[in-house]
Parts: structure tokens; C-alpha cells; sequence
């Protein structure tokens, strides 16, 4: 994907996840259809999430993803 409007775009339509900064979640088109995980690894500067559309739960690798990111 050549944008963030894209992927999220993508997401939204429930074509899988992304880890993204929240800011290019916040205040997008499709922000009120998807969920926005923070995930604490990283540096404290960049506020990521793990983003995916509203009503299909996270699979159980992206859940162990998700664990492992948080730690």
C-alpha cells in the first residue's frame, strides 16, 4: 500500500491488522469502525497500535502478537 488512508481502508473492510501510529488512526475516515490496541514495545515516543476492524476478534497469532508487544 502506497498510503495510510489505503491500509486503513483495508482494515476497515476486514482484510487483516496493522500496527500503526495512533495518530494516523485518530481523526481518519474509518476511525469509528476499527480498534485501536496500544502496544507499549518501542520507543515512547511513537504511540503504536494494533488495528483492526470493530466486529472480528483478533486472531490468536495476532494476539500472541500483541502480548509479546506489551511486555
Amino acid at each position: 500500500m502506497s498510503s495510510a488512508d489505503g491500509v486503513l481502508g483495508c482494515i476497515a473492510a476486514g482484510l487483516g491488522y496493522t500496527i500503526i501510529g495512533k495518530n494516523m488512526v485518530a481523526g481518519s475516515r474509518y476511525e469509528k469502525s476499527l480498534v485501536m490496541t496500544p502496544v507499549s514495545y518501542g520507543p515512547k515516543h511513537v504511540q503504536l497500535s494494533i488495528v483492526y476492524r470493530k466486529d472480528s476478534p483478533l486472531e490468536s497469532g495476532i494476539l500472541t502478537l500483541a502480548k509479546l508487544l506489551t511486555k
